[in-house]
This record gives structure tokens, C-alpha cells and sequence, in this order.
């Protein structure tokens, strides 16, 4: 499995859940709490999207995707209310048919599908290599074939939903994630510019070493083992990886580690000892070591926090 497809595997899409937002106020504005990974896509309207102090103009057609659930704000140019709660906005739609922001006789200003992801990873270490928006406009998707029938699929099944349209949802859902990383993957390895997972998987040497990594983390790894699957030099390859991912090959390995056993903790009932030999700890003690230095608390009090799933990961 190449190192794309592990990640979106790993990020454990559960379900998605989707509106088409009818917005016939002039002055409209939505509003979405942080926490909230998603997209939106816009039908019609010129809008904006404002995270933080940034504003961003957004087109008819464009595709936005925050994975990082950072809070933002959609609205049309020139606003001047306050925006409206999109999660108090649906509560109160909770029956079929769009939501209906302003008068329901009025005509719309602006149409949005907007939707919200359920990830079993929300802690994957790959999120903090994300921009808080991918921003995919709508020329790039006319000329990505696939990724733009994906997204068209998407509102339809949306807009004329049948037996199976959740399943579906979730599954185009995905198909788009996948569809847009690999479109913004260039874009995105050159716009870390503290480091990260996608410039690495940019570096030809260091992607082999990643690939290497990652699949069969449960090997005893060292600098000098990941520099031969990259063709450096123990040197040269922890100096490269250093300055394009940002921390050290050690840290990197031990960071992942500690998600994989915080995966399995939440999701399986493996004993302490076989989680270590999946995660690369020779021993449940040592693994209880490691991941109390990192976390702060034993294995066995993170398992209790959890509400587990009890789904091995594939």
C-alpha cells in the first residue's frame, strides 16, 4: 500500500454527513465551531471564508476541505450581521430538504453543500501537516476528470438521496479526500515550511525511507537502518531529514509509534505486550515507558479514557 492510501486507511472515515444549504439572505453568514473536519462545496454565490485574521475568496464551484477542524467562518462579501450557528442552523432543520437560511420565499443568493467527516484518528500525526484549508478551485477540478465527477456525484447523491445514500456519501466522501491530497500534494510539500509529512513524501530518498518505515513499523529501526533504504549516509540522511521534515528521524519514528499504539489501545483488546511488538517496543514495559514519558499517563489509564470501537485496523 503506497504511503497516500496507508494514511487515508489510517484516518479511519467512519461516516459523513451532509446538507445543501439554501441561502436567500443577503447579508448571510455561517459560522462552524472548532473541532468540525469537513468540506464545502459552493454551488452558487461568490463568498468568502474567513479563518482567523484570513480572508479567502471562494467561487461557484470550488472545494474547500478543513481536516484540521479549525474554526471559520462562510459568508457573503461585504457582510455586515453577525454570522448564524451553522450547527444551531441544523438542529432546527433536522427534517429532508434543504436549510434555508433567510426567507423561504425569497430567491437564493448562494447555494453550499457543506459536510462534516467522522474520523477515528483525529490524533493522526499527518492532520498537523495539513493547511488548515485545502482550497481546490473549480478549474482544477474540471481539469482533475475523476476528482470533479467524484464531487458532482457527491451533490447529487446529496440532492436526490436513496436507499444507500449514506454508505455512498461516506464512500465519495473519501474518494474526494484521497482525490484532493493528490492533487495538492506538490502544492502541499512545498507550503510546510516548518517541515512535515508532505514535504518528505516529496524527497525521493526520504520517501523511501518513509515507505520503508511504515510498512513495518514494528522493526527495530535506527538512523542508520532508515539512511540505507533512503541510498545516504547515516550523515547526510539525518541533516535532510531534520531540515525537510522538521524534526529528527528518531522523533519521527518514535511519534508514530505512540499514534499506532494509541490506535490499537482504542480500537482492539491486544494486550499491552502484543501492541509493543506491533509498534517496535520489545516488551509491554518498555512500551509503558515510552509511552508514559510521551503522554504523561500509562497505557492502561489512556485505554480507560477512550470509548473504544473494538475495530482492528487493516
Amino acid at each position: 500500500m503506497d504511503l497516500l492510501s496507508r494514511v487515508i486507511d489510517e484516518l479511519g472515515l467512519r461516516r459523513a454527513s451532509f446538507r445543501r444549504f439554501h441561502l436567500t439572505e443577503p447579508q448571510w453568514g455561517l459560522s462552524y465551531a472548532e473541532g468540525v473536519q469537513g468540506m464545502h462545496v459552493v454551488e452558487r454565490g461568490t463568498c468568502m471564508l474567513r479563518l482567523g485574521s484570513t480572508t479567502i475568496l471562494v467561487e461557484p464551484g470550488d472545494l474547500l476541505i478543513l481536516m484540521g477542524g479549525t474554526k471559520h467562518e462562510l459568508h457573503a462579501a461585504g457582510r455586515r450581521r453577525p454570522p448564524v450557528s451553522a450547527q444551531a442552523l441544523l438542529e432546527a432543520h433536522r427534517g429532508a430538504g434543504p436549510v434555508i437560511l433567510g426567507r423561504p420565499s425569497a430567491p437564493p443568493v448562494g447555494e453550499l453543500v457543506c459536510g462534516g467527516f467522522g474520523l477515528e484518528a483525529k490524533d493522526h500525526p499527518v492532520l498537523s501537516s495539513l493547511p488548515p484549508v485545502i482550497h481546490v478551485r473549480r478549474a482544477q477540478l474540471r481539469e482533475s476528470a475523476r476528482l470533479g465527477g467524484w464531487v458532482d456525484a457527491l451533490i447529487d447523491e446529496i440532492t436526490n438521496p436513496t436507499a444507500g445514500s449514506d454508505a455512498l456519501v461516506a464512500r465519495l466522501s473519501e474518494l474526494i479526500l484521497v482525490g484532493a491530497l493528490r492533487l495538492q500534494g506538490q502544492r502541499l510539500g512545498t507550503e510546510c515550511p516548518s517541515g512535515g509529512w508532505f514535504r518528505g513524501l516529496n524527497d525521493a530518498s526520504l520517501a523511501r525511507a518513509l515507505s520503508a518505515f511504515h510498512q513495518q513499523v514494528s522493526e527495530a529501526w535506527t538512523v542508520e537502518k532508515l539512511a540505507q533504504e533512503a541510498g545516504q549516509s547515516r550523515s547526510v540522511f539525518a541533516a535532510r531529514f531534520n531540515t525537510v521534515m522538521g524534526e529528527t528521524p528518531i522523533g519521527y519514528v518514535t511519534r508514530w509509534r505512540m499514534f499506532h499504539a494509541r490506535r490499537l489501545l482504542r480500537t482492539t483488546r491486544d494486550s499491552l505486550g502484543e501492541i509493543a511488538a506491533q509498534v517496535g517496543y520489545g516488551s509491554a514495559p518498555a512500551l509503558s515507558l515510552a509511552f508514559h514519558r510521551a503522554h504523561a499517563l500509562t497505557p492502561g489509564e489512556y485505554r480507560q479514557q477512550q470509548t473504544p470501537t473494538l475495530e482492528r485496523p487493516r
